[in-house]
C-alpha cells in the first residue's frame, strides 16, 4: 500500500534536494534522518555527511527518488532536476550520472558543507544549489559573501544533519538569517563562473544542439576546438589530449574540460552552447587529422585564419 506525506510542500526553483528534504520533514513533524533512512537505497548505520553529499550531485546513486516523489504526489522527474548531474546533462550530454565518479566531481566543483546567504534565508526558507559551487562565494541578488558556519557557535553547517532544519544551526539552534551590511565586489572571472552555473541550473535555457551530419560528441569536440583558438600552445596541447581520447566511442569528454576552457577564454556556457560555428571551420576541421601533435603550431595558426 502506498504511503503519502500529509503535508507536501512544493520544491522551490534552484533549491537543493537536501534542502527540500529538510522542509518536508519539518512540515510533517519528522526528522530528515527519518526520510533518509526510509528512502536511501542502502541502510547506512549513520546519516553520514559524506554520503548525503550525493543527494545534491547524483541522488539516484543513493536515494529512491521515484518512491519519494510518489509519496509527495510529485510528477516523475521533478526531484532529479534538483541535482547537479541531471541539470548539466540536460544542457550538454556528458552522461555524468552513469560515467562520472561522483567524488571526483565533488572534489573539483562542490563544497561539502552548507553555504548560504542569510538575507535570502530571511526571504525564503530554502538552500540554493548554486551556493554549493566552488568559486561562487557570493549571493548575486544581495551582493554579500556566502556564509558557511554558524555565527554563534562557529561550526560548519552540515548539508543534511539528523535534526536539520533550513535556516537553523543543527548544533546550537541559532537562526542563520542575520548578517552585517557588506558590499561584495564581483570580478569578471566570478561573474563568468556564476553566469555559467546559473545557465546550467535554469530549466528552460537552450541546450547544446548537434551540428548537422555530426554526432553529439563530434559537435562538442568542434565547439571545444573553435573556442580554444585563443589559448596558448601549451594549453591547446593539453586540451588536444582530451580531444584525441574523445575520438574513442567509449570515452566521454570530461565536463571539467569545458569549464576550464570557458574560464581561460573568458566565455560563459551560454556563449559556448549558442555560438554558431562557421561552416568553413566545420569543413576544415572535418577534413584534417587533428590528432597529430607534430603539426600543432601550424594547426593553431590555421585555425586563427578561419
Amino acid at each position: 500500500m502506498d504511503r503519502y506525506f500529509l503535508f507536501r510542500p512544493k520544491p522551490f526553483d534552484c533549491e537543493t534536494l537536501s534542502s527540500y528534504i529538510q522542509r518536508v520533514s519539518i512540515r510533517n513533524l519528522i526528522s530528515p534522518d527519518d526520510i533518509w533512512r526510509t528512502f536511501t537505497k542502502k541502510k547506512y548505520t549513520n546519516n553520514q555527511n559524506c554520503i548525503s553529499i550525493k543527494l545534491d550531485v547524483n541522488p539516484n546513486s543513493v536515494f529512491d527518488l521515484s518512491s519519494f516523489e510518489n509519496s509527495l504526489m510529485l510528477e516523475n522527474g521533478t526531484l532529479k532536476k534538483m541535482s547537479l548531474f541531471s541539470l548539466i546533462d540536460a544542457k550538454i550530454n556528458f552522461n555524468l550520472e552513469s560515467t562520472s565518479n561522483t567524488y571526483s566531481f565533488v572534489r573539483n566543483f562542490f563544497v561539502t558543507h552548507r553555504r548560504y546567504c542569510p538575507m535570502c534565508l530571511n526571504e525564503r526558507q530554502a538552500y540554493k544549489l548554486i551556493w554549493q559551487i566552488k568559486g561562487i562565494d557570493f549571493c548575486m541578488i544581495h551582493k554579500v559573501p556566502l556564509v558557511s558556519s554558524c555565527p554563534k557557535c562557529n561550526k560548519k553547517i552540515l548539508l543534511l544533519a539528523k535534526n536539520g532544519q533550513v535556516g537553523v544551526c543543527s548544533f546550537c539552534d541559532h537562526k542563520l538569517q542575520t548578517i552585517e551590511d557588506y558590499n561584495y565586489v564581483i570580478n569578471k572571472q566570478e561573474n563568468i563562473l556564476y553566469e555559467t552555473w546559473d545557465y546550467l541550473m535554469t530549466e528552460n535555457t537552450p541546450k547544446l544542439k548537434k551540428i548537422s551530419g555530426l554526432s553529439y560528441k563530434e559537435t562538442l569536440c568542434i565547439k571545444i576546438i573553435y573556442f580554444m583558438r585563443k589559448l596558448s600552445y601549451n594549453s591547446i596541447e593539453n586540451h588536444f589530449g582530451y580531444i584525441i581520447e574523445g575520438n574513442d566511442n567509449e570515452y566521454i569528454i570530461p565536463f571539467e574540460l569545458v569549464i576550464d576552457l570557458l574560464m581561460k577564454t573568458q566565455h560563459t556556457i551560454s556563449e559556448f552552447i549558442n555560438e554558431d560555428i562557421p561552416i568553413k571551420f566545420i569543413k576544415y576541421i572535418s577534413s584534417k587529422d587533428i590528432t597529430k601533435y607534430n603539426n600543432l603550431v601550424k594547426l593553431k595558426n590555421s585555425l586563427l585564419l578561419i
